[in-house]
Parts: structure tokens; C-alpha cells; sequence
């Protein structure tokens, strides 16, 4: 009997956690004072999987604790996501670094958002309408991460107007419409659909990536060719011949002296300072 009590209280402590997890879907909010910093757009698919994107701000300064010298706007669609014990994960890339957001409900309209393997805190994330726009931002002004809204009253968006029947169609306005259908010329090719569009119909189509998280997160996906014999030899290569052969996917190391890394295709790492035209080798390959 015992047994079977005990039982009975794990469920009912387990179903407002399951509840809120499917509920993970919608657009959520880093909000600090009356400005918006960050937005993430959760979406699931019907066969579970997730897929989302993230606004921020085009240029924005940070060490996890406070925000500053914030303007324009970009949205990085995700690489990839996965539900886990109730949260969902999801993955960014951008200049060849991944960045793993964890989502948690904690409330009806509120999330605990972890930037996965950061020491930073969790932040707190509030329901907004579709359609939210990132700031306003204040020149000069510094967002403290204290001054987080955890809790906002949320109204849900208005729906759709519903559309038209053809019961609501007058007999004129069909016969106005079919018409103007007469009259129309032959199809041009302004559409905005160009030969390269059409040719990829007979492309073969892509391998279904069984885990789209994990293959994101290997480093698989780089487009240009990258190895330390790149960089070997009696004359170097120049500042336009590297970005001609590597591209501009790399991260930036630190400020004042222009330090890149590279991440290589096997998987190691290049470190270079540009000079002028000249480039340092500062290592280039396994980490250690």
C-alpha cells in the first residue's frame, strides 16, 4: 500500500514538469529594463524534432553579466536541436563556433535559458508575441543582467481573421476575376526562379542526419579545406592569399593586435597574428 502511495505522489510531482516541457513552443525573451537583447523562436516539429532561430544584435559587448554598445539586428537560424529530459537544446553556428542554448520552463510564461559550457549563469526568459522586435537601445547606456525581467503579463496574440468562402464570393466578382484571367499574357521570366533553381530539382536528395545536434557539433561542416602545411614553406602565405585559401571563418582573440583562429579540417587549431601583410604562426595543431 506504501509502495503504491509513494507512487502515486512521484506522478503528480512529475506531471507540471512534463506539462511545462510541451509547452516549450513560441518566442521567448531576454529582457532587461524595458529593452529586448536577445529572442529565441522555438518551433517543433511533427515528429518531434526542434528547430528554432535566435535575434541579437548585429554589434553587442558582453561578459555575461552586463550588455553594452548594442545596434542593428541578425537572426541565426538553428543547426540543429534535441529534446532532453524535458529541455530542449539548441544548436548555432557562426564563424565556425557552436553555441548550445538549453531551454527549461519554469513558470507558464517563463524559461531558464543555460548557455551550455559557459560558466555563466542561467537567464531568465519571458513569453513575447511573435512578431517582438529586439531594443530599443540607448547609446551609452549599460544593461545589467540584475535588472532581468523574470515575470511579464503575456496576452495572447489575436487570431487570424478567417478567410473568405466561396459562398461569401459574389457571382460578379468571379466573373470580374475570371476576366482579368483572359486577358493576362504569357508567363515571363521575371518570377525570380533562374536555372540554377530549377537544376537543383534533379539534384539527389540529401542524407536524413540522424542526430543533427551531434553532427553540428563535429565540426564536419567546413567548406574550405584547412591544414598546417597551409601555412608551411620558405615564403608564407599573405594576408589575401590566407583569406583567398581559408576563407573569413575564424574567431577573433582578444583586441588590439589582429589575432585569428582557425579551426582546421581535421579538427586542430591555427593560430596566426597579422602584421601589416605579414603572418605569425603563433601554433598551429593539436591543443595541448
Amino acid at each position: 500500500m506504501i509502495k503504491r502511495i509513494a507512487i502515486l505522489i512521484a506522478a503528480l510531482l512529475a506531471f507540471p514538469a512534463q506539462a511545462l516541457a510541451n509547452d516549450l513552443e513560441g518566442v521567448w525573451a531576454l529582457k532587461i529594463d524595458d529593452a529586448v537583447i536577445f529572442l529565441f523562436e522555438l518551433d517543433q516539429a511533427e515528429d518531434g524534432t526542434w528547430g528554432g532561430r535566435w535575434t541579437r544584435p548585429a554589434e553587442f559587448g558582453t561578459n555575461g553579466a552586463v550588455f553594452a554598445r548594442m545596434s542593428g539586428s541578425t537572426t541565426l537560424e538553428a543547426a540543429g536541436g534535441a529534446e532532453r529530459e524535458g529541455a530542449v537544446r539548441l544548436v548555432f553556428r557562426e564563424r565556425g563556433q557552436s553555441n548550445v542554448f538549453q531551454f527549461e520552463q519554469t513558470g507558464e510564461h517563463q524559461v531558464r535559458m543555460t548557455y551550455v559550457d559557459t560558466p555563466l549563469e542561467p537567464f531568465p526568459l519571458i513569453r513575447v508575441p511573435p512578431g517582438t522586435a529586439i531594443g530599443p537601445f540607448e547609446d551609452g547606456r549599460i544593461y545589467d543582467r540584475d535588472n532581468a525581467v523574470i515575470e511579464e503579463p503575456y496576452v495572447e496574440p489575436a487570431p487570424a481573421p478567417e478567410s473568405e468562402t466561396f459562398e461569401d464570393v459574389e457571382a460578379s466578382d468571379l466573373a470580374e476575376e475570371s476576366a482579368a484571367l483572359d486577358e493576362r499574357d504569357e508567363p515571363t521570366d521575371d518570377s525570380g526562379l533562374g536555372d540554377d533553381f530549377l537544376s537543383d530539382l534533379d539534384a539527389e536528395p540529401a542524407a536524413v542526419e540522424a542526430d543533427p545536434v551531434e553532427d553540428v557539433l563535429s565540426g564536419d561542416e567546413m567548406t574550405e579545406e584547412r591544414a598546417c602545411a597551409d601555412l608551411q614553406g620558405e615564403t608564407p602565405p599573405s594576408v589575401a592569399e590566407l583569406d583567398d585559401l581559408w576563407g573569413d571563418d575564424y574567431e577573433q582573440i582578444g583586441s588590439g593586435l589582429d589575432i585569428r583562429e582557425y579551426t582546421l579540417s581535421n579538427g586542430d587549431t591555427a593560430r596566426v597574428t597579422i602584421l601589416g601583410e605579414r603572418i605569425y604562426v603563433n601554433r598551429c595543431g593539436a591543443e595541448g
